[in-house]
């Protein structure tokens, strides 16, 4: 039987994945604009950006699904923080709140 203590670094290796992966996310948008290949920044942003998230996932799916779980959770958890903070004015289901 796994401890709940035993889980925790998994939720914290899914935070970390998904501040990495939204945040430079986040990073690429902003410079596209800018950047005189956005096509290869984009793409060369995802490669990087999935590699690392896939290989930190396979790392933490070594230890079993629960674990697994755990980090995906994280990573969603920081995808919802960070939609939250920066688009404060969309609700979750794609629409907009009308401020009264």
């Amino acid at each position: 039987m796994t401890n709940a203590v035993d889980l925790i670094p998994a939720f914290g290796i899914g935070l970390t994945l998904g501040a990495f992966f939204f945040g430079g996310l986040w990073w690429t948008v902003r410079r596209l604009a800018v950047s005189p290949n956005p096509t290869g920044l984009l793409c060369r942003s995802l490669a990087i950006r999935f590699g690392i998230a896939m290989t930190g996932f396979s790392l933490v799916m070594s230890g079993g699904g629960v674990r697994l779980a755990l980090a995906v959770l994280g990573f969603l958890a920081v995808r919802e923080l960070i939609a939250r903070r920066l688009f404060p004015d969309i609700h979750l289901s794609g629409g907009l709140r009308w401020k009264s």
